[in-house]
């Protein structure tokens, strides 16, 4: 007997509700699971891919979907490359040749719809993810490292540069039209990494002078500075919730700050050598840095306890965390761009049968 051939209208009208039913109880578990792991825990993570520069990773960022990776190569003796590579495929899509030195650093809009990449060859572009084509040039006297930002509304550029032991300036760009907004107050030395707060009011800037400063947007002045870091302040990040700071320092430690106190919360100890970057995982739970002493690191924010590590063979320049918490993305000495997934689902949700609403 065909089963399909009893009354096919009405059972598709069944599976369909059903479908609809199960779709609207896991979103409902989603919505009050806040007490759980909704993300994986990173214990179980694997190098699922990698991917090649001819030269150095100096940065890299991961599209809002999850679904492509971008990176840029600096070396002071060549022109740096931006290319943009299908996570899915494993596989290069473009490279944009559009500056004349080494790239530092690049970003992504909240819409994936630009890439923004910032040179020692004194300019900053900004690039159509589709065409590649160049739309905007934000043109400054920029120094030969540049830190670049963009904010959640993709309304702003944040960038950062300097030169060591003299001077670190940061500028707020208009991204539509290219207009320079304000500059802020200077830091005593260049800056390495700069970061919008999640409510787009504040911006965050670390420095080689060992601090990081927290400024309001509209006043372009610094309102907190955070001390306790020995060496050089390599890069910063924030929590999701905007509560807490996170820093990576030469100094080989990682440091968790209370934003509005200004104090420090807890230290991060396990690195080798310099600490060249840090991320904060989308759930605020995992800080990931990378190192010069050629690992990539997972910590526990709440217990300071490493939770994993990976030798990566060369030194670790940038790291980055997908929006969704699913990969986890190191740029590196070697040329490569090493790409990290959990072997676990990401989602792990505990169902109760009563609740089931069919």
């Amino acid at each position: 007997m065909n089963i399909l051939s009893i009354d096919t209208n009405k059972n598709a009208k069944l599976a369909l509700q059903s479908s609809k039913s199960l779709l609207e109880y896991a979103n409902k578990i989603l919505a009050t699971q806040n007490s759980r792991d909704i993300f994986q825990n990173y214990k179980n993570l694997n190098l699922s891919a990698s991917f090649w520069h001819r030269h150095s990773v100096s940065s890299v960022a991961i599209t809002a979907d999850g679904k492509y990776l971008v990176s840029c190569d600096g070396n002071h003796d060549y022109n740096g490359v931006i290319k943009l590579w299908d996570i899915e495929k494993q596989k290069e899509i473009r490279t944009f040749e559009k500056h004349n030195e080494n790239i530092t650093s690049v970003a992504i809009s909240p819409d994936d719809s630009y890439i923004v990449a910032g040179s020692a060859d004194n300019k900053i572009t900004l690039l159509d993810s589709s065409s590649g084509k160049e739309m905007q040039i934000f043109q400054g006297e920029f120094s030969a490292e540049i830190a670049i930002a963009i904010s959640s509304d993709g309304k702003y550029l944040a960038v950062g540069d300097g030169v060591s032991d003299n001077y670190g300036k940061i500028t707020l760009w208009d991204i539509k039209c290219g207009e320079k907004l304000r500059e802020f107050q200077w830091h005593d030395s260049l800056i390495s990494s700069v970061a919008f707060t999640p409510n787009g009011k504040y911006l965050l800037s670390s420095s080689w002078d060992q601090t990081i400063k927290l400024w309001d947007l509209n006043t372009a002045e610094a309102i907190r500075t955070f001390e306790g870091h020995s060496y050089f302040v390599s890069s910063v990040a924030i929590t999701p919730d905007g509560r807490y700071i996170v820093s990576g320092s030469w100094d080989r430690s990682i440091k968790l700050w209370d934003i509005n106190s200004g104090k420090e919360v807890r230290s991060f100890h396990g690195h080798k050598a310099e600490i060249s970057s840090v991320a904060v995982s989308p759930d605020g739970k995992y800080i990931v840095s990378g190192a010069w002493d050629d690992t990539l690191k997972v910590w526990n924010i709440d217990s300071g306890k490493e939770i994993y590590s990976y030798d990566l063979k060369s030194s670790v320049n940038c790291v980055t965390v997908s929006s969704d918490g699913r990969y986890i993305v190191s740029g590196n000495s070697d040329g490569s761009v090493k790409l990290f997934n959990d072997s676990k689902n990401i989602l792990e949700i505990d169902i109760n049968e009563d609740e089931i609403p069919f």
